[in-house]
């Protein structure tokens, strides 16, 4: 029997995360996805059809279940911390959680 590359389902949830965030995001707002470098996607926002220049990035994190105390935990390493604190725009970090 042939053996295939599986897909972790690490990276399912993932997309699932992508997914919701897109799918929550106004929809003439713009989402980019860079490079990942601790970011995850870079959005525009729009007002009144007009492309306003102002802006803020995202880094999704992805959890398939709560912790048993209910608190939602986001480990970031130092250096990406630190890049964050270089940049010029907002950083927003949004924490998915499976939904059972």
């Amino acid at each position: 029997m042939k053996k295939f590359p599986k897909r972790h389902k690490n990276h399912v949830l993932e997309s699932k995360s992508e997914k919701f965030f897109l799918d929550h995001l106004p929809e003439d707002w713009i989402a980019e996805k860079p490079v990942d470098y601790g970011i995850d996607y870079k959005v525009e926002i729009i007002i009144d059809e007009e492309v306003t220049g102002q802006n803020f990035s995202v880094q999704l994190k992805a959890h398939a279940k709560l912790k048993d105390d209910g608190l939602i935990c986001v480990s970031l390493a130092r250096s990406t911390v630190n890049y964050y604190l270089a940049r010029l725009e907002p950083i927003l970090i949004i924490c998915y959680i499976k939904e059972n």
